[in-house]
């Protein structure tokens, strides 16, 4: 094992004198960078966001001594350390001693620009690189971005069709149903945002549990969840889909929701997967066509599941059809 110094720069501190401890870590503030080093260091990080950062000589890191078998597998695990520091200061109101921030973003973030140390060679020298931490990409590639455009062609402009005029413009909505599509389609955009798997898991869950559950009031709504969904998949496929996969989909979204289990502490073990998240935006689209399908002669949420038995779906949509994200692999990209 080695001995590495890593550092991460951090945008959204303010000043902190003298440097905030935490245990064997530290908000700190590198000062003695030489002309080349600040070079390197914009050149990485870009001369916007450099400019920005960089003021009065100093830049504002969380530094992580951190023991490691090699500097991947050490900003890999400092990463985890850093992320719970900056979680941790999303509590503080940075401004000034007597104001709260309403800034729009309020809770610090490590941006993907690290700097690392083998502490163990002489004489000591710190080495850029570009880290990406885990979270979800989209690969649109040759086949992979024909497969999105037929998609997109095919499936949701057909739903684009569908979706009532009075959501296109300003006006009163003039039922409950309607309120309901505008607060689903809330979520699934706030969700196709989001960059972390758990925000972007729970924001579609939000988005599809709406459409699904009459109300707060509703009983057994996991029962409700695990015979709907697998209806409107058969209509769809042709086949049956396991209601236990509906079930597993529940016990994540309870985990994540009630015991705020986050996969960032396990990143080799992540509870939310791509493949998750695929899963969710799937049914949420199955149950938007229903919706929208079964739109003029309904009103409520609890109206238009009585149609389900005999609902058929104006299009076909199949899981191979759909437009997946991937897990990201490759975590930690440098540049050579």
């Amino acid at each position: 094992m080695k001995n590495y110094m890593v550092i991460f720069i951090v945008d959204g501190l303010r000043k902190f004198e003298p440097p905030i401890e935490i245990g064997d870590r530290r908000i700190s503030y590198f000062t003695e960078f030489s002309d080349d080093a600040k070079k390197q260091l914009k050149n990485e990080m870009g001369e916007d966001l450099f400019n920005r950062l960089w003021n009065s000589e100093r830049i504002n890191c969380v530094q992580i001594d951190i023991q490691a078998e090699d500097e991947t597998s050490a900003i890999k695990n400092a990463w985890i350390n850093a992320r719970r520091i900056t979680n941790a200061l999303s509590l503080i109101e940075f401004d000034q001693p007597n104001t709260i921030s309403i800034a729009f973003r309020h809770s610090p973030k490590i941006i993907p620009n690290v700097l690392i140390a083998n502490k163990d060679k002489e004489p000591l020298s710190v080495k850029f690189g570009h880290y990406t931490p885990p979270g979800l990409m989209h690969i649109n590639l040759s086949e992979l971005g024909e497969k999105a455009k037929i998609f997109n062609e095919n499936i949701i402009r057909h739903i684009e069709k569908l979706i009532p005029s009075i959501l296109w413009f300003t006006g009163d909505l003039d039922n409950t149903l309607t309120k309901r599509l505008v607060h689903s389609l809330y979520w699934y955009s706030t969700a196709m945002n989001q960059m972390e798997r758990e925000f972007r898991f729970i924001a579609s869950w939000f988005a599809l549990e709406s459409l699904v559950i009459e109300s707060i009031q509703t009983e057994n709504k996991k029962r409700k969840l695990v015979y709907r969904l697998p209806i409107l998949f058969l209509k769809h496929n042709g086949q049956e889909i396991n209601k236990e996969e509906i079930e597993d989909l529940w016990e994540l979204r309870t985990k994540v929701v009630h015991e705020a289990i986050s996969g960032f502490m396990e990143i080799e073990h992540a509870l939310i997967s791509a493949g998750h998240i695929n899963q969710v935006k799937y049914f949420y689209l199955l149950c938007i066509l229903f919706i929208l399908d079964t739109l003029n002669d309904t009103t409520s949420i609890e109206d238009t599941w009585r149609n389900l038995k005999d609902y058929t779906p104006s299009i076909n949509i199949k899981y191979e059809d759909l437009p997946l994200h991937f897990d990201y692999l490759d975590m930690f990209m440098y540049h050579q």
